[in-house]
């Protein structure tokens, strides 16, 4: 598969591992992994090669003009270690996320939104592993390129669903990032004023969110917080489903009732209704378990 995607690659060593692991950060490396060594702003990830191989790693992806350090390596470690020498390890990683991503045909959530976006991811687990659905929630906001591209590495065909939660700063950053996850459902539970220095006003806030559409086909849903006008007022090119308090959208929330340690209210899912609680007075989380619940009903 790797050398599929990635047709400039030269290898060395050992076969790729499978099923394979990739880490970028040495001091998280796990045994089994692959390290792909990232030059940054302030550390060369060729400079820890020995550290991560040491620790366990099963093989290394490296630069080509960084190539010298494979005459370091041992003979032992050039015979059992997978090595791929290519122009570019950060870009040859997220070419290989882009290309795995299209092998699944799962739901792929991606939840994206000013506030509520990891409340939302956590009660979209919960529900999936209520239902016992084998499901991957990626760890933290995928607010880059590459760390979109470690966790789609992750899926494998034991999952039924993913789910992603997707954070941005700046303009153009959403398409890239939904680029290589490509979600099926979409979320996007509130627009509000964070991110103003990068995003500018709220209508371009919005109008940013709204790229975790961009690569949709027919089929695929939107679901968004109809109360908001900035969302809500805006036409779309595929299936919306809009939730909030608001009677015009299709999962509402009624009767809501606020306590000291908790709130319950009434759940309207289309035409069904059900009775909620949740452990918090957090009025906000309302909403979340609503964008949850549309998605999951999907």
């Amino acid at each position: 598969f790797f050398e599929s995607v990635i047709t400039d690659a030269k290898f060395y060593g050992d076969k790729m591992p499978n099923p394979a692991f990739f880490c970028v950060n040495s001091r998280k490396i796990k045994h089994g992994d692959i390290f792909v060594a990232i030059k940054g702003l302030r550390v060369d990830g060729h400079d820890f090669l020995q550290e991560v191989i040491s620790l366990g790693a099963k093989g290394i992806i490296i630069s080509e003009s960084r190539k010298d350090v494979i005459s370091k390596l041992t003979e032992d470690q050039k015979k059992f270690l997978f090595i791929a020498v290519v122009k570019d390890p950060e870009k040859a990683l997220i070419e290989l996320a882009t290309a795995w991503r299209l092998k699944f045909e799962i739901p792929v959530v991606g939840i994206t939104g000013s506030i509520g976006k990891t409340s939302t991811k956590q009660m979209l687990s919960n529900i999936c592993q209520i239902s016992g659905l084998s499901y991957i929630a990626a760890e933290g906001n995928q607010n880059t390129a590459l760390l979109t591209s470690l966790n789609i590495l992750k899926i494998t065909s034991e999952h039924k669903v993913a789910i992603f939660e997707l954070g941005i700063s700046k303009i153009g950053e959403m398409a890239k990032i939904a680029h290589i996850i490509k979600p099926t459902i979409g979320v996007i539970t509130y627009i509000g004023h964070s991110h103003m220095e990068g995003l500018g006003s709220l209508s371009d806030i919005a109008s940013e969110k709204r790229e975790i559409f961009k690569y949709f086909k027919d089929n695929n849903i939107g679901i968004i917080n109809g109360d908001q006008p900035v969302l809500s007022a805006i036409s779309y090119n595929h299936p919306i489903v809009k939730f909030g308090y608001k009677m015009t959208n299709q999962v509402q929330a009624r009767k809501l009732n606020i306590g000291s340690d908790s709130l319950d209210f009434v759940l309207k899912l289309y035409d069904k209704k059900y009775q909620i609680v949740l452990d918090t007075n957090h009025e906000a989380r309302v909403l979340n378990a609503l964008a949850a619940s549309a998605a999951a009903y999907i």
